[in-house]
């Protein structure tokens, strides 16, 4: 679950919007596990995915190719991934060309940004 803790600009923590509502989904499985298993009262949550293929929204297939990439707001999750994947790459093919690869996220206000 994500947690944001209290801090200067921000005296009440808080928790992740969606990590938090899962938590509170699944907390009495996870506090009393043997209850949980037994007990049939307590029907397992089910949650609607709708999964759909995007075919232009990835890196370069090119590692040689600088890769900019601008993460406003929370969207940055998915160039994380891209970042991780393009780490992997570099330790699978040490010897390959790979150009720049930038990241810019966050918000305009320093003390309102909270990702990192």
């Amino acid at each position: 679950m994500v947690e944001f803790p209290a801090c200067f600009g921000r005296p009440a923590g808080r928790r992740g919007l969606c990590t938090g509502w899962l938590f509170d989904l699944v907390i009495p499985g996870l506090v009393f596990p043997e209850k949980a298993e037994s007990s049939s009262s307590l029907p397992l949550p089910k949650i609607h995915v709708s999964l759909r293929p995007n075919c232009s929204f990835r890196p370069p297939s090119d590692p040689s190719v600088p890769f900019i990439m601008i993460g406003p707001g929370t969207g940055v999750a998915p160039f994380i991934g891209f970042l991780q994947q393009r780490e992997e790459e570099r330790k699978e093919n040490p010897e390959a060309e790979f150009g720049e690869t930038w990241l810019f996220f966050g918000c305009r206000f320093r003390d309102r940004d909270y990702l990192f």
